[in-house]
């Protein structure tokens, strides 16, 4: 069977890099992908446009995988204790991390609910928990692309909604190193109205 990629890194490298994201309903990711070919039509390639639209939540980066092992045991008990939620995805913004380098996103509302459920995550993770949840379209473009990019986006009306009830857990040998997608390790429910209910009996 021929292999798509070296998956020895995989097993020879004890260091990992993790990200805990939320998945994003199959309608929404379509629609990013449409978001991003417009922006490849606009400015060309950037570093994002083959990245899966998700949202981050918490990420380890260059971290011993045994480690990570024992956080996940923790994470398995306590993120199924959160409940699960909406979320709704309305507009676009962007981060400007030096005077070269920006990001352009879809903000996600962050409503009572939101600040109630990153609370129980920062609680969970104790560190590195997004506090500006959002959905990236292009990572650390040149002011010259951003400034193209955002006359497009700026005005462009974006209104969804889709539901929570999981954590995605992806990781890779530590990028440090290697250069290689990420891949599925788990997932983690969160805790549905179904199951609170039963709990509650």
């Amino acid at each position: 069977m021929k292999q798509l990629f070296n998956t020895e890194p995989f097993t020879k490298i004890s260091k990992r890099d993790y990200l805990l994201i939320i998945p994003l309903a199959e309608d929404i990711v379509s629609k990013f992908i449409y978001f991003k070919l417009k922006a490849w039509e606009l400015i060309g390639d950037f570093p994002s446009l083959h990245s899966k639209a998700h949202i981050t939540i918490n990420h380890d980066h260059n971290i011993q995988s045994f480690i990570f092992e024992e956080k996940l045991a923790y994470y398995q008990r306590k993120l199924p204790l959160i409940n699960a939620f909406e979320i709704r995805v309305c507009g676009f913004d962007f981060f400007k991390h030096s005077q070269n380098s920006y990001t352009v996103y879809a903000k996600v509302n962050v409503d009572t609910t939101m600040k109630t459920t990153l609370h129980r995550f920062t609680r969970t993770f104790s560190k590195g928990t997004i506090q500006t949840p959002h959905i990236t379209i292009a990572k650390e473009i040149s002011k010259e692309k951003y400034e193209i990019l955002w006359q497009y986006f700026k005005n462009l009306k974006y209104d969804s909604f889709f539901y929570a009830d999981k954590i995605t857990i992806l990781e890779t040998p530590t990028r440090k190193f290697y250069n290689l997608p990420m891949r599925l390790k788990t997932e983690i429910g969160l805790l549905s109205p179904h199951q609170k209910l039963v709990i509650l009996k």
